[in-house]
């Protein structure tokens, strides 16, 4: 079984990830699974600030996120959902029913 690639012994005081496995600072592998995670905002300042360090040293980490932050830019300017107005009316009234 092959070893997750590691750049230093560092780790956040305190930080974890959502299933409560501590974050190692160097760990590419635990970063590359909370990439998402840092995309969408979801992480505590501490674990961002983590990640980000992370990132501003590792080119190899650096070049998923920005891939993965570029495709995100390409997808939400090519696609767009145009919603019938009629659905919208209805989930209007199905939310806000008129008074009585």
């Amino acid at each position: 079984m092959s070893q997750p690639h590691v750049h230093g012994p560092d780790r956040a005081p305190g930080t974890s990830d959502t299933i409560g496995a501590p974050f190692v600072l160097g760990d590419c592998s635990a970063m590359i699974a909370r990439l998402y995670h840092f995309l969408d905002g979801e992480l505590t300042e501490e674990r961002r600030t983590g990640i980000q360090a992370h990132l501003d040293s590792c080119p190899s980490c650096f070049g998923a996120f920005d891939f993965e932050a570029e495709l995100r830019i390409v997808v939400s300017k090519r696609v767009h959902t145009v919603v019938p107005e009629a659905l919208v009316l209805r989930i209007r009234q199905a939310i806000c029913p008129p008074p009585a």
